[in-house]
C-alpha cells in the first residue's frame, strides 16, 4: 500500500502499515490534510472491519483536519438496502461525519457492476471534482478526486527525479548487510501489524545505509517514443473510449470488437517503433558514429524493459 507524492509537497507519515497508510500533507497557511490510502482483502470478516474503521475515523477526526481515505474497501455500496454488513459499513462512517465521494459502480464484468473503490472524506461543504476514469489497465477502475488547496513554496521540479542508484556494486552492499541485521524481534512479535512495521524499518534502513538516492535531471528526448504518429495516438484515443463503451454496455460483440482493436492496436505500435529504428538505420548508414548511437538507444530501451536484480 503506497501513496505517490509530488517532491514539492511537503508531508509526514502518521503510520505505514501493510493494508494502509496515512500522511499529514502541509497546506500553509490553511489546515493541513489527512490522506490515506487503505484495502480490505475480500475475504476478511466485514463486521471486524467496521469495527477498525469506526475506531480509526474517531481518531482522524480528533486530529480537526480535514481527511481523505481512498481505496479497495471491497464493500459494495450498492447492496446497502440488502446486505446488513454492507448496511453496517454506510452507518459507521455516516455516524463519525464521513461520506463516499463516488456513487457509480467501479468494477463491471460481463455477469456484476460493484461499488467497491471508494473515497472518504470529512469535507462536506467543499466545492470538488469526483469521478471514475474506465480504463484497461486493471479490471478495477480508476476513481479520482480533484482538491483545490494552496501549497506554498512551490518549486517546479517535473525536470528532475530521484532514482535509486541500483548497480552490482550497491546491491552486494546491500545484500551483505542485510545479512548482519536480527529479525528476532520481527519473528517474535505476535501483532502483524507491528511485525509488519519492524520489518519494514529494517528493510529502508538497510536500503538507506548502502543505496544512495541520485538525483537526475529528466531526458525528455529519451522518454519520448517518436514512433507514435498521429493517426497511432488518435487510435489509442479511440481503443479507450471503446474500452470505456464496452464496460458500461457490458455487449458481446463490442467486447469482441474491442479486444480485436487492441490488438491489431498493440501489432501496429510495434511494427512502427521497429519502422522508426530501420528508418534511423538506413539514413545513417554511412555514418558509423550515428548508427552505434541508434544501436545504443534501441539496446538501452530493452535494458529498461527487462532489467531485473535478485536480492
Amino acid at each position: 500500500m503506497s501513496i505517490l507524492i509530488k517532491d514539492h509537497i511537503h508531508y509526514t507519515v502518521i503510520n505505514n502499515l501493510s493494508l494502509y497508510v496515512f500522511v499529514e500533507i502541509q497546506n500553509a497557511p490553511n489546515k493541513n490534510i489527512i490522506v490515506g490510502c487503505l484495502y480490505r482483502p475480500p475475504n476478511s470478516n466485514v463486521s471486524t472491519f467496521n469495527e477498525t474503521i469506526g475506531d480509526l475515523l474517531k481518531l482522524l477526526n480528533a486530529k480537526k483536519l480535514p481527511v481523505y481515505i481512498l481505496g479497495d474497501f471491497n464493500i459494495d455500496l450498492l447492496k446497502y438496502n440488502t446486505h446488513n454488513p454492507t448496511s453496517e459499513f454506510v452507518n459507521t462512517i455516516f455516524s463519525e461525519s464521513f461520506i463516499p465521494l463516488i456513487n457509480r459502480p467501479t468494477r463491471v464484468t460481463e455477469t456484476s457492476a460493484t461499488l467497491i473503490d471508494n473515497i472518504l472524506t470529512n469535507q462536506h461543504d467543499v466545492i470538488s471534482l469526483n469521478g471514475i476514469i474506465p480504463t484497461d489497465i486493471s479490471d478495477h477502475f480508476s476513481v479520482f478526486h480533484v482538491h483545490n488547496c494552496e501549497i506554498t513554496n512551490y518549486i517546479d521540479n517535473d525536470s528532475k527525479y530521484n532514482k535509486y542508484l541500483i548497480n552490482e556494486k550497491t546491491l552486494h552492499n546491500y545484500n551483505e548487510l542485510l545479512k548482519q541485521k536480527s529479525w528476532h524481534n520481527v519473528l517474535e512479535c505476535c501483532d502483524p501489524n507491528e511485525a509488519y512495521k519492524k520489518f519494514n524499518n529494517i528493510m529502508q534502513d538497510t536500503l538507506s545505509s548502502t543505496i544512495p538516492l541520485k538525483n537526475y535531471k529528466r531526458n525528455n528526448k529519451l522518454m519520448s517514443k517518436p514512433w507514435l504518429t498521429n493517426e497511432l495516438i488518435e487510435s489509442i484515443k479511440l481503443k479507450n473510449k471503446m474500452y470505456k463503451a464496452y464496460k458500461v454496455d457490458g455487449n458481446k460483440t463490442i467486447e469482441k470488437q474491442f479486444k480485436t482493436f487492441k490488438n491489431k492496436l498493440t501489432n501496429d505500435i510495434r511494427n512502427a517503433e521497429k519502422l522508426y529504428y530501420k528508418t534511423l538505420l538506413d539514413r545513417n548508414k554511412n555514418n558509423l558514429a550515428k548508427q552505434w548511437k541508434t544501436l545504443n538507444s534501441i539496446i538501452n530501451r530493452k535494458k529498461v524493459r527487462n532489467k531485473q536484480y535478485c536480492i
